[in-house]
């Protein structure tokens, strides 16, 4: 039975791919048909795990408890997920959404991300269980399925050094050309040689590294955001529209797809990436979720709101067509200046650079499992992040989100399919 279901996910893939050269109807039609199943398993395993764990996920006396007894190495553990998780789709994605789909669209970001929070716990606990390595290894010892566990690595292999550091440059390269105080070209070469200087360290150095820009660029945020929060007249008649939108929507089945889609993308809930971090903390099992359930409340109802609130209450300000940085940047250069677009640039900077330095502690676990080895020659994965952070500034963003759209699905459904077979398990 395992093996057909592994045979099937990868003729799936395959179909997905050649639909998409070949046949864009078709393409669409399929992958929507994908979507409804992955919508499915999404709400039908979230609702299990939060039933069947009492609700851990909504739990805040634990959570604080878990936060007031937390150690270096929880944080940093944290950080390293969330430095993945918190790129330019927190921003950019966000605010291509609700300027295509309507302010509805974050309502249901929002139920997503709250239901779906249950599964990085899962996959954090089991993570642990397994000698802290990891989805790859719980897929692969914990369900006895190799072949599912390869197909899975490769997987995350594309769409975390191809896609995400591919989709991360191209909004660096296009926010910082759109100040015009730097020759294009020129502009192309600083990115690379910072991208190049920071990844050429030791991984520890690396995890170091994100471990201060994930709450630099936060703080940062949050504070260029609040004055432009504290402006907002009538937040009560934008809750209300929100509401209104997301459950009277001309299109309500695609907001629903939309808002799975950007909400797993944004928070990673379900993928599984979060229990890769888990050999960094020695702490039990139930703690590493918690912290990671943490992560996707902050990115959800922080980060992603404070996004969305201020892209909906400034709407007549971009009914030309325009993409999701330009949004952004036109609201704070409306508001700060010339300042607001500095300040939009740098937060992009280093949303963008934890997601690439993350994307290759990602990569280079998943290379050390297909070729089982405790150390590997972490360079070629180097020098591959550098030929697609390169290739992301020169190709249209359009063709590189879509593609990660389509393929993130199939990881959450391996990884979902791992965790319900693990169910006994968790605790």
């Amino acid at each position: 039975m395992k093996k057909i279901l592994t045979n099937l996910l990868i003729i799936s893939i395959i179909i997905l791919f050649f639909l998409r050269l070949f046949n864009n109807n078709l393409y669409i039609i399929y992958k929507n048909y994908i979507n409804y199943i992955c919508i499915l398993s999404v709400i039908i395993s979230s609702t299990y795990f939060t039933i069947k764990l009492k609700g851990i996920n909504f739990n805040l006396k634990i959570i604080k408890e878990t936060i007031i007894n937390s150690k270096k190495e929880d944080i940093k553990a944290l950080f390293l997920s969330m430095g993945a998780k918190i790129g330019v789709g927190s921003i950019a994605g966000i605010s291509i959404s609700i300027y295509l789909y309507g302010p509805g669209i974050l309502l249901w970001i929002w139920i997503i991300t709250l239901l779906s929070s249950i599964l990085t716990y899962c996959e954090t606990y089991l993570g642990c269980i397994y000698n802290n390595k990891g989805v790859f290894y719980y897929i692969k010892e914990g369900i006895n399925n190799n072949r599912l566990a390869i197909t899975y690595t490769l997987l995350l292999l594309f769409i975390y050094e191809v896609g995400f550091v591919g989709i991360q440059t191209n909004t660096i390269y296009k926010s910082i050309s759109k100040l015009n105080i730097i020759n294009d070209k020129l502009l192309i070469i600083v990115i690379m040689l910072v991208i190049i200087l920071l990844l050429f360290n030791k991984t520890n150095k690396i995890i170091n590294i994100i471990s201060r820009i994930v709450p630099l660029m936060c703080i940062i945020y949050i504070i260029a955001c609040i004055p432009l929060l504290l402006k907002i007249n009538n937040i009560i008649e934008i809750f209300k529209e929100i509401l209104l939108d997301g459950l009277q929507n001309n299109s309500l089945s695609k907001i629903i797809i939309v808002g799975l889609q950007r909400g797993i993308f944004a928070t990673e809930s379900g993928i599984g990436t979060s229990s890769i971090t888990t050999n960094i903390s020695k702490s039990n099992p139930q703690k590493q979720g918690l912290f990671q359930v943490l992560g996707v409340h902050f990115i959800s109802l922080v980060i992603i709101t404070i996004t969305g609130l201020i892209i909906i209450s400034n709407k007549n300000m971009y009914q030309v067509k325009i993409d999701g940085i330009e949004i952004l940047m036109k609201i704070l250069s409306n508001y700060y200046g010339i300042k607001g677009n500095i300040i939009l640039c740098i937060v992009i900077l280093l949303f963008a650079l934890s997601t690439i330095l993350s994307s290759y502690y990602y990569s280079q676990k998943g290379i050390k499992f297909i070729y089982n080895k405790k150390e590997y020659d972490s360079n070629y994965i180097k020098i591959i992040i550098i030929i697609f952070s390169f290739l992301g500034m020169i190709i249209k963003s359009s063709i590189i989100w879509s593609i990660l759209d389509s393929l993130i699905i199939f990881l959450l459904l391996i990884n979902i399919y791992s965790m319900i077979k693990l169910r006994e398990k968790i605790r």
